[in-house]
């Protein structure tokens, strides 16, 4: 750790302590009248190299920072006006070069067309937007979206193509401000090119009520939104890749081919996608495939424990062996000026090959711990359908209707086998698991909503919003269970032999409601009250069969079939007060949400019936500092139901090492939310800073208690405690080195939370610290040679209240190397190294996992639309899994099986008949600076 941040600090002190001149003064025109915007260039006399760039601001004043002594052409450039240009010498001791005012005058001819060789101004903060100029980042001919994201400072895209953005996860991806593909961002960022997007903005979208209103309602959506080139919008663009590979050691041929065609027009907007492989990669977001898989392997197996069955969060779908099988299609279409149409259908399978190997050590109290073993086997399969609708209907200049609708259907299986053992401290085996399992369900969610605004005057309206929504969901699973467990096995004497076969069948109908009202009056002077309503309902009928097979025969397992109904219900009522301003803007609001929660288990003839009352309050403030220069914060209240199966009072039997029994006296958690951000883009030096903090509070926070037995079997119910806290910052900054002809980007992120556990009624304060902080090292010309280097450190530490010698700290480790050289003509290599460090924890040696990709590519065809790749993954074959977790009684370290090392040749073939660039007008081009 001291050695990263004696190099952060090196990197850092020479951005400090470089040099220091400027050129600063004020742009107006004729008549005096400030120029903003206005381009300002330095060129140097001897090769004309671009030292520096710099745009006016709103009072026309500009300031051309770390020039270095030297003799330079001043270039000033004002669309419309004539470019006006200055010799200066920068010497002598005076720091600052004042060229005072500087009056630009009109031009004689309106259509011209003005030519800097510097850099692109990648940033752009516009209130509640940031904006990403694509063209400031250098991407490869056959790069996709995903592949610009990675570069562009305050965006981070994970391992499985979640992107995050200021610290929040991004939701949602529009494409010239129209759906693509529904809620899900990954199918536009893994499948459209690189090279056909202009900009790209991130917000925090409003509600469609909110929107129309002009008053936050505090339903915030973390959108992206793809601004297209203007040569996309008109006619076809796309690509396609073949690829066929051999892996080490495998029978197995790898191979990959997918493809995207798109059309956009003025009117409409048509993409057709495809991908199938068996190299692990996925077009697309997995979360709903883990949220179905996951809940196959959970439906009857019981709660709590380390059993592995079903698709755990923590897994990948670049663990293991996947295969991939995707396409889909989205059209949107203006069919009047008052009426727009969005239809999307996407379909996909995936059948995973997964082995994995677990360790954990459980503490029970300052002198007693335990060890579990566990081993898995898994194939699993699932197939999705998802079509989605929108339509969007103006009847007039006052009122319009919004309906969107969603269909989607999953069925999948599970097919495994898992060994447990748990070993006590003294090295005996104190029981043992041998568990097959196989389970298939099905589940189909349709779902729509029908919006309905209207502004009433027409001076200063008054706005009345209604909206419905409705959702349904059927799940249907079985399941066949095959366990065989031996408690105490050590010891001959207390030897208990368990062996469960049965046959399992659960079926959950969920159905709800949602009715939403607003009224808005305008007060004059940008302030706004803002009434509201909503009423919301959400039932459930669950009813779980379990059979024991006696003699290939069912007989029905009463202590384990449940049958049970939940209908939760509340009606909140509504006040906010909002005032916009220029530069600021102010929202304060309170809730009063009455709920119900009502539930009859019929099996044990106990009837559930909790009433709430809580109230609300809401805030939001955002404040324009200075160009590129804004805070805001947000913080906000909820309340959360606990769920039925939570409160169910009966012990589940279903996998005897792992019992689980709920909760009746569980109370409603009250949870508090704050969020603040502060971004300061310079537009002078291109130095950007990102900071964010989070926190949330609960009150009755909902936790689970754990008991354990003398044979280590664990029974877990849920208790409320007085109240949790955790806190999450992440700080990002980033600026040029020009005097090195590099970009440093430095980050931090961290997570605070303390928590209360209870192990066999005994209750431990936990203090849980997760810390990172790394940099990026990167060259900034980037036309014939990249380099970048990352290092990042994270250490993760546990401190507990009562058993101190089970407080736990340990560093992880991870580099990375990328070079990418294109001086030859048409040729182009590329490598990538990636080390990743896992220092000694408890039971887990330390260990050390290089990862080395490279590749060569050849293209031709006119505009190098042809690539010939030949490329190599894993060349060291060291490849594997590794999740180290840190929870609050144990500790955990998972292995799992990976794609190996593999070639792959591959060609790839980017097509297109754009309808050229939009004529008229005057054009200015600016080039990245070299």
């Amino acid at each position: 750790m001291k050695i990263l941040y004696s190099i952060i600090l090196t990197i850092v002190s020479l951005t400090l302590f470089g040099q220091s001149y400027s050129i600063e003064g004020y742009i107006t025109d004729q008549q005096a009248e400030p120029l903003p915007s206005a381009t300002v260039v330095v060129l140097s006399q001897i090769d004309s190299t671009m030292a520096g760039f710099a745009l006016s601001t709103n009072d026309g004043r500009f300031i051309v920072r770390n020039i270095e002594k030297g003799d330079y052409l001043l270039q000033v450039s004002y669309l419309g006006y004539e470019q006006y240009s200055e010799q200066k010498s920068v010497t002598g001791a005076n720091k600052k070069v004042d060229v005072k005012n500087i009056q630009l005058s009109l031009a004689s001819n309106q259509i011209e067309e003005i030519v800097v060789k510097g850099e692109t101004i990648p940033i752009e903060v516009k209130k509640d937007t940031i904006v990403y100029n694509a063209n400031a980042f250098k991407t490869q001919p056959n790069d996709v979206v995903e592949d610009l994201l990675r570069q562009m400072p305050g965006i981070e895209v994970e391992e499985d193509g979640t992107i995050v953005a200021q610290g929040e996860e991004v939701q949602k991806v529009t494409v010239d401000g129209k759906e693509f593909f529904g809620n899900d961002p990954s199918i536009a960022t893994k499948n459209l090119p690189a090279k056909a997007i202009d900009k790209v903005e991130f917000f925090d979208q409003k509600s469609d009520r909110a929107e129309f209103t002009g008053v936050d309602d505090g339903e915030r959506t973390k959108t992206m939104n793809l601004e297209l080139k203007e040569d996309y919008k008109k006619g076809f663009f796309g690509n396609v890749e073949v690829g066929a590979g051999y892996e080490h050691g495998a029978e197995e041929t790898r191979f990959k081919l997918r493809g995207n065609i798109n059309r956009f027009s003025k009117k409409s907007q048509l993409s057709i996608i495809g991908n199938l492989n068996n190299i692990n990669e996925q077009g697309f977001s997995t979360k709903d495939y883990y949220s179905f898989m996951s809940s196959i392997g959970g439906w009857g197996r019981g709660g709590g424990g380390q059993g592995k069955s079903g698709i755990s969060m923590n897994q990948g779908l670049s663990d293991g062996y996947v295969d991939t099988g995707a396409s889909g299609i989205n059209f949107n279409y203006d069919l009047t000026p008052k009426t727009e149409i969005s239809l999307s259908y996407f379909v996909n399978d995936i059948t995973s090959n997964i082995s994995s190997q677990t360790n954990r050590e459980t503490f029970i109290n300052e002198s007693r711990s335990f060890f579990s073993d566990n081993e898995l086997a898994q194939i699993s399969e699932n197939r999705s359908h998802t079509i989605n609708l929108r339509i969007e209907q103006e009847i007039d200049s006052t009122q319009d209707i919004r309906l969107k609708s969603s269909l989607n259907i999953n069925d999948g299986n599970i097919n495994s086998k898992e060994l447990n053992a748990t070993i006590n401290k003294e090295g005996s085996l104190a029981n043992t698991g041998n568990t097959i399992y196989q389970s298939n369900a099905d589940q189909i969610t349709p779902s729509g909503s029908l919006l309905y605004r209207k502004r009433l005057g027409s001076n200063v309206p008054w706005v009345v919003t209604l909206e419905g929504t409705l959702n349904q969901t059927d799940n249907n699973a079985n399941g066949n269970l095959n366990s065989d467990n031996d408690f105490a096995p050590s010891d001959p004497s207390m030897d208990i032999r368990q062996i469960l076969l049965q046959r399992q069948l659960e079926s959950d109908d969920e159905n709800s409601y949602r009715v939403d009202a607003t009224l808005t009056q305008p007060l004059g002077s940008g302030q706004y009250l803002d009434y509201n309503y909503r009423r919301s309902n959400t039932s459930n009928d669950i009813v779980t069969d379990v059979y024991d097979i006696d003699n290939n025969m069912d007989v029905l397992n009463t202590m384990l079939s449940t049958r049970y109904t939940r209908d939760y219900s509340y009606n909140r009522y509504g006040l906010a007060w909002q005032k916009e301003g220029d530069k600021s803007s102010l929202s304060l609001g309170t809730y009063l949400q009455q709920s119900q929660l009502d539930g009859e288990l019929s099996d044990i003839n106990s009837v559930i019936d909790n009433s709430n009352l809580a109230i609300l309050p809401t805030a939001r403030f955002r404040y324009e500092i200075d160009r590129g220069h804004n805070f805001s914060f947000r913080y906000r209240t909820s309340v959360n139901q606990p769920t039925i199966e939570q409160l169910r009072p009966v012990l589940d039997l279903t996998d005897p090492l792992n019992l689980y029994q709920g909760n009746p006296d569980l109370e409603v958690e009250y949870k508090h939310n704050l969020r603040m951000n502060y971004i300061k883009w310079d537009q002078f030096n291109f130095s950007s800073l990102f900071a964010f903090i989070t926190i949330n509070y609960s009150r009755n926070n909902i936790i689970n208690q754990t008991s354990i037995d003398e044979n280590f079997v664990q029974t877990t119910s849920p208790i409320n405690v007085s109240d949790d806290l955790s806190i999450r910052t992440n700080l990002s900054y980033s600026r040029p080195l020009r005097s090195l002809g590099a970009k440093i980007k430095l980050f931090t992120n961290s997570t605070y939370q303390n928590s209360i556990q209870f192990i066999n009624t005994a209750k431990n304060d936990v203090n849980r610290y997760n810390t990172s902080v790394g940099f990026t090292l990167e060259n900034r010309n980037k036309d014939n040679f990249s380099i970048s280097g990352t290092a990042r450190l994270t250490q993760n530490t546990n401190i507990y209240s009562e058993n101190t010698e089970q407080n736990l700290s340990y560093l992880n480790q991870s580099y990375r190397v990328g070079t990418r050289l294109d001086a030859i003509k048409s040729w182009s290599f590329a490598s990538d190294l990636d080390v990743r460090h896992y220092s000694e924890q408890n039971f887990s040696p330390a260990e050390t996992i290089p990862i080395w990709t490279a590749s060569i590519s050849k293209y031709f065809l006119e505009g190098d639309k042809g690539e010939f790749r030949l490329s190599a993954h894993d060349l060291l074959n060291q490849n594997q899994s590794i999740i180290r977790t840190s929870n609050a009684n144990y500790v955990q370290n998972e292995t799992i099986n990976t794609l190996g090392r593999y070639l792959m040749a591959s060609f790839l073939y980017s097509f297109s008949s754009t309808g050229g660039k939009a004529g008229g007008g005057a054009t200015k081009k600016i080039m990245r600076m070299h």
